[in-house]
């Protein structure tokens, strides 16, 4: 179980490191577009930093949950930093629990709120709202994915400890 749920949890990391570098790539190019049509062709366009917006919440929420992969999210550094051996396994396991519990609702909540997203549209560029809160929903499956194989592993680390 734990070599299958470390398989999955790398093969989301990879979509989730994918899908951020291209809105980071997006956000620049949008932001260099809008710098260039504001200042050389003195007219700007009015959909860059809607778009901006936009891809500022995709980098926020695939950033998470990569940060949630590699264990740096939502640790208290202070605490972790403090705590030694079991303790400190403990402490991490306690940080994926409430991780999984988080996401969770936000997964619940997200899939309740799509019809009323759907009934929404973006001003400039017309995208349903529906479509961040997929970002979030899809994001937050990712964390729970990497949670689970955060607890998996801290599990196995306390076993051979104990053993």
């Amino acid at each position: 179980m734990k070599k299958g749920i470390n398989r999955v949890s790398d093969f989301v990391n990879h979509i989730a490191v994918a899908v951020a570098c291209a809105a980071i790539l997006a956000t620049a190019l949008s932001c260099f577009l809008q710098v260039f049509t504001r200042y050389v062709l003195n007219n700007s366009l009015s959909w860059t930093e809607e778009l901006c917006r936009y891809m500022a919440i995709v980098v926020y929420m695939f950033g998470f949950s990569i940060a949630t992969k590699h264990g740096s999210n939502p640790k208290i550094d202070l605490l972790s930093n403090l705590l030694k051996g079991k303790g400190k396994i403990v402490h991490a396991l306690f940080c994926f629990a409430a991780t999984c519990i988080c996401g969770g609702f936000i997964v619940f909540y997200g899939i309740k709120a799509l019809p009323m997203g759907a009934r929404s549209v973006s001003s400039v560029l017309k995208i349903p709202a529906s479509y961040m809160y997929w970002v979030i929903i899809i994001s937050q499956l990712f964390c729970i994915i990497h949670s689970i194989s955060g607890i998996v592993n801290d599990v196995e680390k306390l076993r051979q400890k104990e053993g």
